[in-house]
Order: C-alpha cells, then sequence, then structure tokens
C-alpha cells in the first residue's frame, strides 16, 4: 500500500506531508509529536517509540528498537549490521505502515555522532527499500536540538527534513 489515495490525502495532509518529505522526519516541540502520533494511530499506522532519555549504550538503544516493532528475532544482540538486517525483516501485515519515533534523539548524537549518523542513514535506506516493496515505514526523530538537520547532515542521500510545522527557523525557537 505504498500510493495515497486522494481521500487520505484530504483526510489526513499532515500525514502525506511526512512522507513526501523522505523517510527520516524531525521534530522539536513534543508536544507537535504527541498531536501526529495520535494521527498516526487513527489513520491505522504502526507506531513504535524509543526514548534516548536514559542515554543508552550504543547497542540497548539498537535492540529496544528491534524488540518493539513487528520482527522475528533470530539472536540477543544487535550491531549495525545486524539492525539493518532486522528492519528488513518488518512485518507490516494489515497496518498502513510502521513509524518509529525515537524521542530525545539530540542525545544520543552529542553521546555518540557516528552511531548516530550511522542508525539515521540506516532508517533512511530501509525506508526506501520497503517503499520499493510497496509498504510504509517513516521515522521520527524528535530533538531539543533545532540544528540537528545541520549537524547530521546527510543521510540516505538527503538531509532530514523538519515536520511542516517546525520547517523554519522561527518556529523552532531560532532566528
Amino acid at each position: 500500500m505504498t500510493s495515497f489515495t486522494d481521500i487520505e490525502i484530504k483526510q489526513f495532509p499532515q500525514i502525506f506531508d511526512l512522507f513526501k518529505n523522505g523517510g527520516v522526519v524531525l521534530y522539536n516541540r513534543p508536544e507537535l509529536l504527541i498531536k501526529m502520533e495520535e494521527q498516526l494511530k487513527n489513520a491505522g499506522y504502526l507506531v513504535h517509540e524509543s526514548n534516548c532519555e536514559q542515554k543508552p549504550q550504543k547497542e540497548s538503544l539498537l535492540l529496544e528498537i528491534v524488540q518493539s516493532l513487528p520482527i522475528p528475532q533470530f539472536h540477543p544482540n544487535v550491531n549495525l549490521d545486524g539492525f539493518n538486517d532486522y528492519l528488513r525483516y518488518l512485518e507490516f501485515s494489515k497496518h498502513k505502515g510502521i513509524v518509529i519515533i525515537i524521542k530525545n534523539f539530540h542525545l544520543f548524537y552529542k553521546s555518540d555522532r557516528k552511531w548516530a549518523y550511522a542508525i539515521a542513514d540506516i532508517f533512511a535506506q530501509q525506508h526506501r527499500s520497503h517503499l520499493l516493496m510497496g509498504n510504509r515505514l517513516l521515522t521520527i526523530l524528535q530533538s531539543d536540538d533545532p540544528r540537528l538537520d545541520q549537524k547530521i547532515g546527510s543521510i540516505g542521500g538527503y538531509e532530514p527534513r523538519w515536520n511542516t510545522v517546525e520547517k523554519s527557523y522561527e518556529n523552532r525557537g531560532l532566528s
């Protein structure tokens, strides 16, 4: 179910905008993300959430994400290569798509930039791969850092975009 119908676009224009902006979308303000999360659930998306607030170890964040998703579990340890492989086996079943939300991503980025970049890049690549198979996969990274897009740079061949409301500097508290 890759294509958006005219009815879906009219009924959920904000969701369409998220997918239009690529496989990884940024949010700054948690209250906006909460509203979008509800819209996604109401529209039939399976939403999974992880939080970097406790500054998890690299592998524990990957394991937390994998364990929260509908993926067959092969072994208990997850590295970046294994994480990429796991995401290939997402089971979309009856849902319109799967949305992975990672809150406080700026904390993880601050603690290990290379790993944070690699994770975001894997999400962007898997978004594209799943679209080719007719599945909608989206990742939302919530960050208190309003300049995360500039710091992280290009992932999956493009720069991650802020959601429609926060795409202007002013709406992220910048001038």
